[in-house]
């Protein structure tokens, strides 16, 4: 399946392919597709991790990690090219392999927090991927990993969006989805949706502000700030 191009992006048949200069050498550098997608964001969190812990060895390891994921070959590097070349190096790869128009899936507005399940384990995630699209489609792990990152969560919204639609058909079958409201007289409990699907695309919905929550005083905006924040 390599080479074929994304549904949602079908002029692009490889992706774009940056150059990076380490150590004295050139590095070709292509967006890397689903597998390798999640693995680089893995060991992003990992680059965050070790600045919250001020973990210096913690966040080195992860950026020669993550080069060595995104450019594919032995960077021989690790003493010699300057800090400044390797950091450079990194943001353009975290740049190329970067979710393009993620801002379109609905399904990336998640709340900040939760926990991780107790059987969680390192990389899963991956794992997961795979398992859901076998789940759905029958696919195996090549092919799901193949994917552009983009259309695996399209198709990742679709799938959500259908097991939510049966979920709701079965709960509107079933007693517990009804409760008693007077004499005789039962009411609908709908199932509360998913917080990406009561979301609006592009962010949460507008409230009204409480007063106690206002500002005292002149409030100043940055320059280039939307209109209707200004009135």
């Amino acid at each position: 399946m390599t080479g074929l191009a994304s549904l949602l992006r079908p002029d692009e048949d490889t992706g774009p392919q940056v150059q990076v200069s380490l150590g004295g050498r050139e590095f070709s550098v292509a967006r890397a597709r689903l597998g390798g997608f999640l693995r680089l964001q893995h060991l992003r969190s990992d680059i965050l991790k070790g600045v919250e812990a001020r973990d210096t060895g913690a966040i080195v390891r992860a950026v020669f990690a993550f080069l060595h994921l995104s450019i594919g070959a032995d960077l021989e590097t690790d003493g010699t090219a300057p800090w400044t070349e390797v950091w450079r190096a990194y943001q353009t790869c975290e740049s190329v392999n970067a979710l393009p128009d993620g801002e379109q899936f609905n399904i990336l507005n998640y709340p900040s927090g939760g926990k991780a399940p107790v059987w969680d384990f390192p990389m899963r995630s991956i794992v997961w991927w795979v398992h859901c699209f076998a789940n759905a489609y029958g696919w195996d792990k090549e092919r799901t990993l193949d994917l552009w990152p983009e259309e695996a969560v399209g198709l990742l919204q679709e799938i959500e969006a259908d097991n939510w639609a049966e979920h709701e058909f079965q709960h509107a079958l079933s007693q517990v989805a009804y409760v008693p409201e007077g004499k005789n007289k039962m009411r609908y409990k709908p199932m509360e949706r998913p917080y990406w699907m009561q979301m609006r695309k592009g962010g949460p919905k507008k409230v009204q502000m409480l007063r106690s929550l206002i500002p005292v005083g002149a409030v100043v905006y940055p320059k280039g700030a939307p209109e209707e924040f200004a009135q």
